[in-house]
């Protein structure tokens, strides 16, 4: 809202502003539930380029700007797109960002990292620190109104100048203007960092960067216009939200993703890595683009062929994820598309180089699958490595400039003498608070300067090491037929794209599979295959997410070996982890385990198990007779006081306040946050005091040695000590039989598997690598709609 002391003065320039934000983000959602790009595109200004071209082989590119550029995470996003997507062009791709940097300071540097790079490309993004973030107060005086103004006035001629120079000095490279990703000042926060009205002057940067490009045939990508309009969307549902870090400046994970994906949307970069279209019925490609398909086999249980794409799907990793269902990224990049028509009706199992990526109906593939954001594929397994070597180049390039940085703010500001290493040590050493953030540059410097010279070198190898890793393969398509007709009541009743979406995911399962199959993790890095121990598992025509569920009945389960758990080995002092599950039990007397990694050894006192973390349920011995009590272990064995003495079971458990509801579907689920453990039952974590007596937990380990030498409680329960990890050089002769498998309906207990497994349905199930909140898990639960589920069987 404006200010009366504001409108006196700049009235006019806020008009203008709200112009533009009105007739051009209308805020209107598509069906998809994106918000439609084009209401968050740029204005339609005469003169204005908003659109170029994408970089072509043999470009240097420039990211010239802050600190939001100096991380370099925009640019390799950016820089992934064209390494998987045009692997046959060679583009560099230069850091040439400065913390704490405007375009006036950059004017100081231009030589050396910018000209001197001989770049056919700059793109430049200044304001954030120009702003003068400082003159943004509450009922600002007219001294602070003037100094803002001040500001934009010199933000606008500096500007002017680094153009000029770019342009004259680097032989009219291309350009590009990035507006200001926004100052979040309206998001609710619990910190006192806020500077109202800081948004409105970023937002004038804007319209002065579109004049300016106007003038220099540059084109503008506009970051604040759809930023701060995402912003205003998502936070009328939740005040907390924000497309931009806590500090309301730097955006996190998920506004790097939305900054890259307009830029890349002002280049005009193609959507698809390849289209396949094949008729199993003649044995022909119908359809093939940026893809070769050769080989078409049609056998009566399906199809195989072989295909060389010329590019790869960029993956997307879980943190930036989220805000993929916000906005049409994935329809504007990520079109990794398959269709196979003239298939015998039925469930086909679709394997790549022999490994299967997942199960489709016929009618599913006749319509097309899309699979870009399939995690288990070997084009993505290809792609990650890819990625991973850019964000090393990433992190060795932002080391390098961060320490150059620090060498020329001591030249410049302290005066020192960064030759003599004993001036340094005296500059660093006048620094009272050695916590101050010059001291600890200064620090920094001295210990890593030498290394300056292999950071650049580490840069030019992981270019190089990202080119090679590049280099396409033929792979062979195999749909194989594994049920004769898709059931008709295989319908999903929930939404796994929420779980698929949810930062920290490394395992889902949905169940989808048919019996005698592995089920495989969806949405996850690793497919995680989940074998079956004890016969085949039946397979239910009732599920929340592939529509379908496994029926254990109490003599069989589902593993993992220990050597193949990855990411579920999740372990540490400091460790995190979360657990969702869609269940519907039967006879909770006999059925206490979920999943986990959890093997207690042969029973009372045995101390050689090798317990994780698991998601019980029905543990009397402690207060949790029928709750659900998840349960974590320091020790692997049993657990023991703080004066060495030990319990004769794991006694580190939650428990709920509800009973575990039996025979009708439900969602259990806990967290861990390194501190304390929560029990959630549908998605909620009722709290539940200690009563020592009732809950039979009235020695000293429970009642004292909590936080503050209080009590442990119940839900939540404390438990400050981490997760148990195995290493066999510590523990091959206390725990022989290694560590522990993740297990699913069973755990390894008083010496067998099945003595405690469970009878039920099982229809999907999550692991997360950090601690969930309970807005987050509410969010899983409401994602199952187990409502659905209990009206489909009538409960």
């Amino acid at each position: 809202m404006m200010r009366r002391a504001m409108i006196r003065t700049i009235i006019l320039q806020t008009i203008i502003a709200a112009l533009f934000l009105g007739s051009t983000l209308l805020g209107l959602v598509s069906h998809k539930g994106h918000v439609l790009a084009d209401q968050l595109g740029q204005q339609a200004t005469p003169n204005l380029r908003t659109t170029g071209e994408p970089f072509v082989d043999g470009e240097t590119v420039c990211f010239l700007g802050d600190s939001i550029t100096a991380g370099g995470y925009v640019q390799t996003i950016v820089a992934d797109y064209y390494a998987t997507r045009f692997p046959n062009r060679n583009i560099t791709f230069v850091n040439a960002g400065r913390s704490g940097d405007t375009a006036s300071g950059s004017l100081k540097r231009l030589q050396e990292d910018v000209i001197d790079k001989h770049p056919t490309t700059v793109i430049i993004n200044f304001g954030m620190n120009d702003v003068n973030r400082g003159a943004y107060v509450d009922n600002p005086s007219e001294s602070k109104l003037a100094t803002q103004q001040q500001a934009l006035d010199r933000y606008q001629a500096k500007m002017e100048e680094l153009v000029a120079r770019i342009r004259q000095e680097a032989n009219e490279p291309k350009l590009y203007f990035m507006t200001p990703s926004p100052f979040d000042d309206k998001v609710v926060l619990d910190r006192d960092n806020n500077q109202p009205g800081c948004n409105d002057g970023l937002g004038r940067c804007g319209d002065i960067l579109r004049e300016l490009a106007k003038k220099n045939n540059a084109v503008l990508v506009d970051l604040h216009g759809p930023m701060t309009k995402l912003n205003q969307q998502q936070q009328k549902l939740d005040p907390t939200w924000t497309i931009v870090g806590s500090d309301r400046i730097h955006p996190g994970d998920p506004g790097r993703l939305m900054m890259a994906w307009l830029f890349l949307k002002s280049q005009g970069v193609p959507s698809l890595i390849s289209k396949t279209v094949i008729d199993a019925a003649s044995g022909k490609a119908r359809e093939t683009v940026n893809v070769d398909v050769s080989s078409i086999t049609t056998t009566n249980r399906g199809v195989t062929f072989t295909t060389q794409e010329n590019a790869l799907p960029m993956p997307i990793n879980s943190g930036p994820a989220a805000v993929l269902k916000l906005l049409p990224i994935e329809d504007e990049l990520l079109q990794q598309t398959l269709t196979v028509t003239g298939l015998i009706n039925g469930v086909y199992d679709l394997r790549i180089d022999g490994t299967s990526v997942g199960q489709y109906p016929a009618t599913e593939l006749k319509s097309g699958i899309n699979l870009a954001l399939n995690k288990t594929t070997p084009q993505s397994k290809q792609a990650r490595i890819v990625v991973n070597l850019n964000a090393e180049r990433r992190s060795a390039e932002a080391q390098a400039c961060s320490l150059l940085n620090t060498r020329r703010w001591m030249q410049n500001y302290y005066k020192v003498d960064v030759e003599d290493p004993a001036a340094v040590q005296k500059h660093y050493d006048h620094f009272e608070d050695k916590t101050q953030y010059s001291a600890g540059m200064a620090k920094r410097y001295m210990r890593d300067w030498p290394l300056y010279g292999d950071f650049r070198k580490q840069v030019l190898e992981l270019e190089q090491a990202v080119i090679k890793a590049c280099q396409l393969k033929p792979h062979t398509y195999e749909l194989v037929r594994i049920s004769p007709v898709a059931s008709t009541k295989g319908t999903a009743t929930g939404n796994q794209s929420v779980v698929e979406n949810m930062p920290g995911l490394v395992g889902f399962w949905t169940f989808g599979e048919a019996p005698g199959q592995p089920r495989f993790s969806v949405g996850t890095e690793a497919s995680l295959p989940l074998t079956e121990v004890g016969g085949s598992i039946p397979r239910d025509s009732v599920g929340p997410y592939s529509g379908f569920s496994a029926k254990l009945n109490g003599k069989h389960y589902f593993k993992i070996p220990y050597a193949e758990t990855g990411k579920l080995n999740i372990s540490g002092p400091e460790a995190q982890v979360s657990m969702f599950s869609v269940v519907r039990v039967v006879n909770l007397h006999h059925s206490r385990t979920i999943a986990g990694m959890w093997s207690e050894g042969k029973g009372i006192h045995d101390d050689s198990g090798t317990r994780q973390y698991g998601l019980l349920m029905n543990m009397p011995a402690y207060g949790g007779p029928r709750q659900l009590v998840p349960h974590i272990s320091s020790e692997g064995g049993v657990t023991q006081r703080a004066d060495g003495s030990r319990f004769p079971w794991c006694a580190d458990y939650a428990a709920s306040v509800s009973e575990v509801p039996e025979e009708t579907w439900c969602t259990l689920g806990f967290t861990y946050d390194s501190d304390y453990i929560r029990a959630y039952v549908n998605g909620v974590m009722k709290p539940r005091a200690l009563d020592p007596v009732k809950d039979r937990r009235n020695d000293r380990y429970f009642t004292e040695e909590g936080p503050d030498g209080g009590d442990r409680g119940m839900n939540p329960y404390y438990h400050g000590r981490g997760i148990f990890r195995y290493d066999p050089s510590k523990h091959a002769d206390t725990k022989p039989d290694g560590g522990a498998d993740f297990t699913v309906g069973a755990r390894y207990a008083v010496g067998s598997y099945t003595r405690e497994s469970t009878i039920g349905h099982f229809g999907g199930l999550a692991v997360f690598d950090r601690a969930l909140s309970d807005t987050e898990m509410k969010q899983l639960h409401d994602s199952a709609n187990v409502d659905a589920l209990n009206q489909d069987e009538g409960l």
